[in-house]
């Protein structure tokens, strides 16, 4: 078989449908060996509850029965990802940071990625840029490598920066980051 879906986490695979020869009192009983993510049956249909923006090959056993007979059939997908779906859900978000003071205070990259959607394998890390502020007097902001270096100008006080990331296929999306020292 063969299937072609939108992106989605769940996908419900109409197994049996050419299978009905087999006996067309037949039902699918179970889902086993699942390679990635899990499944469950339902009226026939084989859900399979995959990781999301997942891609590559999974498969999975089902048992076919009528009650008298059980026949165990293997299926095997390849789950392709399109990147207008990826460009089209790509979102930053912003981010709020609260910190004691420090004369520099350092955060990973991935701490200001945590809220933002997007499938890794579409984004192009390197394309990581972060802007000034330029109002901001109170906070410099430097990017090393994979960190971001916050340098406040004084033991309390508030300030922002902006970062922009973009897809490997070019669209970019910005967010600010509201950092605040106490």
């Amino acid at each position: 078989d063969k299937f072609t879906f939108n992106l989605r986490d769940t996908l419900f695979l109409p197994i049996v449908s050419n299978d009905t020869s087999y006996c067309p009192d037949a039902h699918v009983s179970k889902l086993e060996n699942i390679a990635v993510g899990h499944g469950f049956v339902h009226n026939n249909w084989a859900a399979l509850v995959l990781p999301t923006f997942f891609k590559g090959n999974v498969g999975f056993t089902y048992d076919m029965t009528n009650g008298h007979q059980t026949k165990t059939t293997s299926v095997e997908l390849t789950v392709k990802l399109d990147q207008t779906y990826c460009d089209a859900h790509f979102k930053l978000t912003p981010d709020s940071i609260t910190r004691e003071y420090g004369p520099s205070i350092t955060l990973s990259l991935n701490s200001i990625l945590t809220n933002d959607l997007y499938a890794a394998d579409f984004v192009n890390f390197q394309s990581f840029e972060i802007s000034q502020d330029l109002h901001n007097q109170y906070l410099t902001v430097e990017k090393f490598g994979n960190e971001i270096r916050i340098n406040p100008a004084g033991p309390k006080g508030t300030g922002s920066f902006s970062y922009k990331l973009c897809t490997s296929s070019g669209k970019c999306e910005t967010a600010k980051v509201y950092v605040k020292i106490q």
